[in-house]
């Protein structure tokens, strides 16, 4: 039964790399023939509204800092923000408070 699963298994990566070299091959066809339509009509990557020229809209905190409020004695520091970290998890899991380590 094993070297059945075993000679599954490897037609099963024969086709896999069959089917990679044919969507490769494919895909080198679909892109000489954009490529060819690009050239013909003179299109801008703005006019193709590609995904990566769009502006990602940010909001205004975004990126801003964010002081630590809290950090053991092996300093490991946490903002209070988003999900706890495990070392704070655990000690409040045995009794502690996270108080204890606020800044």
């Amino acid at each position: 039964m094993q070297e059945n699963f075993k000679v599954e298994l490897e037609k099963l990566a024969e086709l896999e790399n069959e089917l990679n070299e044919r969507r490769a091959a494919l895909r080198g066809k679909a892109l000489e023939q954009v490529q060819k339509l690009i050239n013909e009509f003179g299109l801008s990557p703005a006019e193709l509204q590609f995904a990566d020229q769009e502006v990602v809209k940010t909001s205004k905190r975004a990126g801003s800092p964010v002081p630590v409020k809290y950090m053991d004695k092996n300093g490991n520091k946490w903002t209070g923000r988003g999900r706890t970290p495990r070392w704070l998890a655990e000690y409040e899991e045995n009794g502690g408070s996270r108080d204890d380590f606020l800044i």
